[in-house]
This record gives C-alpha cells, structure tokens and sequence, in this order.
C-alpha cells in the first residue's frame, strides 16, 4: 500500500521549490501554516522579500512583448 502525502506537507514543498528556483542563494523555508482566514499562510515570504530588498506587495516585473 502506498502512502498518501499530507496536503500541508506537498503545499509546503511545492512552495520552497518555487522559492529556490526564484532565489537559489535564499534561505527557502517557506514559514507555511494554517490560517484562519485562507487554507493556507506563508510567512516565510515576507522575510524573503525583505533579504532580496524587494516591496513584497508590488507586481512582479512585466515582459515586454513587441
């Protein structure tokens, strides 16, 4: 019999992946828990964006297309 992975467990992978592709050299915990709120919370985030000195609340850059 397989085992069957936790939704927490494969979200918080799936997101520090996403973290390590975004910046290798970052620290890539993603800080993930519960909320009240969402399903979901990621704190780690907010400390990532303040190590690479970006506005976590901004848009990302948008490519050009000509």
């Amino acid at each position: 019999m397989t085992s069957v992975t936790s939704l927490t467990d494969l979200v918080h992978q799936r997101l520090a992946n996403a973290l390590t592709a975004t910046l290798p050299e970052a620290d890539a915990d993603p800080l993930l828990r519960r909320s009240d709120r969402a399903d979901f919370q990621a704190n780690g985030i907010l400390a990532l964006a303040k190590k690479a000195k970006a506005n976590p609340g901004s848009s990302p850059p948008r490519s050009s297309r000509t």
